[in-house]
């Protein structure tokens, strides 16, 4: 079914729809958001909305208050696949909450969802979920209605901190220079760039079974995915079109660790943010796949070893009891990010729009979305991956 393009006016503000002509406006309001320099805001705009494999059209709320553009909410698609038989759903993602900071503690985040709630029901959409949400989202998502299926765990891998970092943890803590904590200037050479040693080595591996790749392989990768077992949780499904098109991310930058070449046997992902964004020098796992346990822990142990990561960071909450301990407890990961895991942060959230009748369970064929249990949840399918 399609939108209902109708302006709405709630306290004051229009309630609209996305069209082409905002997107100069919608880049510079995300630059309040995920990064500060407006030539990757409009690049990040366009490949998450206009470019995305499942998407006909973008799907953002904007609140105008006259001509100004004052907060919006964007929502993208994604497609999920479960069960035996497989069948798949195409769910949006709602992300991309900004509002400007002189219209904050308005409630106007409230007003925008709202709308779009209403208009999503309308437009046919049973289920809508956030995949990373925040102690904010969280705390207001909830008092919307929304429901978690369960906190996903962040666990990390850390090498001694060195003064640098214990310096910039400091700042975090004075009032009015919290700010500056990140900056570019207070980081070391190799916490500026990441990759820069698995990079040097990259040449090293080339010989050997693992290969360390700036590109991705969207079609080998696909094909592995396909041919791996499948126990029928909930996952994002990860064909080569989504692939393909998940890697472009201008805000990450990506390397690629591969077992094999034809047939691949194994693949690892890894990311860290461009310079700019949240966390400029963690290095995240995005995904990690393979044929038996023992290409896994290869794959690993590589990145561990010849990456020499300040930070190696993950989520564990949907991986089998065997592999946490086989493969990353053993390795010294532990979990991190302990005050957001005290609030159940990060997690999987999850709200019914549909105005149809609803069971006691929110169901995805025979899933529940509202367990964890029920997940096969990567960084991957996520904007943190």
């Amino acid at each position: 079914m399609a939108a209902d393009s109708t302006p709405r006016m709630v306290d004051g503000y229009e309630i609209v729809r996305y069209r082409p002509e905002h997107k100069s406006q919608v880049a510079k309001l995300q630059t309040h958001l995920w990064t500060s320099e407006p030539k990757f805001a409009t690049r990040y705009l366009e490949w998450k909305y206009e470019e995305n494999p499942y998407a006909n059209e973008p799907v953002i709320y904007l609140a105008l208050q006259g001509s100004k553009l004052v907060g919006m909410r964007g929502f993208y698609q994604s497609k999920w696949e479960l069960g035996s038989p497989r069948q798949t759903h195409a769910i949006l993602v709602a992300d991309d909450a900004v509002i400007v900071p002189s219209h904050r503690n308005r409630r106007l985040s409230t007003v925008i969802m709202r709308a779009a709630f209403e208009d999503l029901a309308k437009s046919g959409h049973e289920y809508v979920l956030n995949l990373s949400g925040s102690p904010v989202t969280v705390v207001s998502s909830l008092a919307m209605g929304w429901k978690s299926a369960g906190p996903l765990e962040p666990i990390s891998l850390e090498r001694g901190l060195n003064l640098a970092r214990k310096g910039r943890r400091v700042l975090k803590r004075i009032s009015f220079v919290h700010r500056y904590a990140e900056s570019r200037f207070l980081r070391t050479p190799a916490e500026r760039d990441p990759f820069a040693h698995l990079d040097r080595m990259s040449s090293r591996k080339e010989a050997d079974a693992i290969s360390i790749e700036r590109e991705p392989r969207p079609d080998a990768m696909a094909e592995l995915v396909s041919h791996l077992g499948y126990d029928g949780r909930i996952r994002h499904v990860r064909d080569r079109e989504f692939l393909a098109w998940r890697f472009r991310d201008p805000l990450s930058v990506y390397r690629f660790l591969y077992w094999g070449t034809s047939p691949m046997r194994g693949y690892l992902v890894l990311k860290c943010e461009r310079s700019g964004a949240h966390h400029p020098t963690r290095v995240r796992i995005v995904d990690l796949e393979g044929t038996s346990a023992s290409v896994r822990a290869g794959l690993l142990d590589a990145a561990i070893d010849l990456g020499r990561f300040q930070e190696l960071f993950a989520w564990a909450a949907t991986l089998s009891d065997e592999t946490r301990k086989y493969l990353l407890s053993t390795r010294g990961f532990k979990p991190a990010e302990l005050d957001l895991r005290a609030r159940g942060c990060p997690c999987v959230l999850v709200k019914r729009v549909s105005t149809q009748p609803e069971g006691s369970n929110w169901m995805l064929g025979n899933r529940r979305l509202t367990a964890l249990a029920d997940w096969d949840m990567r960084m991957l399918y996520t904007m943190a991956g």
